[in-house]
């Protein structure tokens, strides 16, 4: 009898062994994993220089594992007995505390410095000045724009007994915007707007790392609203009757329940503005004439969206063209906290040209403005951005 269980175990594990690689081999494959965001692992071409040096196993060993069959599932058993039977406070790396919480990540401990902060702000504030002394050259009027990330937003909502990061994130606030005034530019802290306005919490996603559209809205109104009253000018601002929140019914994935799995629910729905009398307007991405669209979502209602239905993500370089030459210019350059701004504040202008420095590189944002030439250029930063030189922060 024994001798018999062990032919069976033998017999079992060789049919898992033999049919796992038949399976993933047959099985239709995705480039793109979705709950991790990222694509699949590509596998380098086989040589006498990837064997060598391991490359090529290493992918490959990767590669493996991202096509391995039920990879989504298991991994969601696994967050689903992290959270429900183990009951983790952490789960992937975000903080779930029900559906009436935002979920928010877990932030590396960073020792607070003043002095090493202030020289690294110094820094930022030095190329910000550069290029808003570059915009007054060229006739323009330059505003930084600073908006709280989610996690900034809500840190008053972790628990009492995990880092938030509250300490640096005023402090670099607090030196960023005094060194950019005391250089003469001009400025929007979202922020302060948003603690004046009582920081309703409708104003930012419970599920992802970006502001609401309500968000994006309030700040879209700040600034036009600013941009009246400074070069006196009379920019159309949306308003009730000129069009209507619209929520889209597709499940929406969020950066921060996509770690998650979307294994827990939060019943939260991207919006969109659905307007009365839409704007015509001629759209261009990267230099290729595009439909005159905003928004970028399936007509099939359980198909899962993502934050990807502004704009239809990051593009290098957009130009909105409305043909109402009796408007002002806009300029805009930042990563994706521009996208839901964009799909509402090009109604005000002539011309609105967005650009991402982290996929545009054909010029230099100030060789930009000089050859554009617009009337209002925007830098659009959240505060986890503060002191990224990188992508939009690279000011040259």
């Amino acid at each position: 009898m024994k001798r018999l269980w062990e032919i069976i175990i033998v017999f079992c594990f060789s049919i898992i062994i033999f049919t796992v690689p038949v399976v993933m081999l047959c099985e239709e494959k995705e480039e793109k994993l979705l709950y991790e965001n990222r694509n699949v692992t590509e596998v380098p071409a086989f040589s006498g220089k990837t064997f060598a040096d391991g490359s090529f196993f290493e992918a490959a060993e990767g590669y493996m594992s991202d096509i391995f069959p039920l990879r989504n599932s298991i991994l969601a058993i696994r967050t689903y007995i992290d959270g429900t039977i183990l009951n983790k406070p952490v789960i992937n790396d975000v903080i779930y505390q029900g559906e009436d919480k935002p979920m928010l990540p877990i932030v590396p401990h960073k020792a607070s410095d003043e002095a090493a902060t202030d020289k690294e702000v110094e820094r930022m504030a030095e190329r910000i000045s550069y290029i808003s002394d570059i915009c007054h050259e060229e006739g323009a009027e330059f505003y930084f724009v600073g908006i709280p990330e989610q996690y900034s937003y809500f840190r008053d909502k972790y628990p009492e007994y995990i880092y938030n990061n509250e300490e640096n994130l005023k402090m670099e606030e607090r030196l960023l915007f005094d060194k950019i005034n005391k250089k003469g530019v001009k400025f929007i802290n979202m922020n302060m707007v948003f603690n004046n306005m009582g920081k309703d919490d409708s104003l930012y996603s419970y599920i992802d790392h970006h502001f609401s559209f309500k968000g994006a809205y309030e700040t879209y109104k700040t600034i036009v609203s600013r941009i009246n009253a400074d070069l006196g000018c009379n920019v159309d601002i949306l308003e009730d009757g000129d069009f209507k929140y619209k929520e889209v019914p597709n499940p929406y994935l969020g950066s921060r329940n996509r770690k998650l799995m979307g294994v827990y629910d939060i019943p939260e729905k991207a919006m969109i503005a659905d307007f009365t009398n839409r704007v015509p307007f001629r759209r261009t991405d990267d230099g290729k004439v595009m439909d005159s669209v905003v928004y970028t979502y399936p007509m099939d209602n359980d198909e899962i969206i993502d934050f990807m239905i502004y704009m239809g993500g990051d593009v290098g370089e957009t130009i909105f063209e409305t043909h109402r030459e009796e408007l002002p210019k806009l300029l805009i350059f930042g990563d994706s906290f521009t996208n839901p701004i964009e799909t509402i504040i090009y109604t005000g202008f002539d011309e609105t040209r967005c650009l991402d420095l982290r996929h545009y590189d054909k010029k230099t944002i100030s060789e930009y403005v000089r050859e554009f030439k617009p009337d209002v250029v925007l830098m659009i930063r959240d505060d986890t951005r503060y002191l990224d030189f990188e992508g939009n922060g690279d000011i040259k």
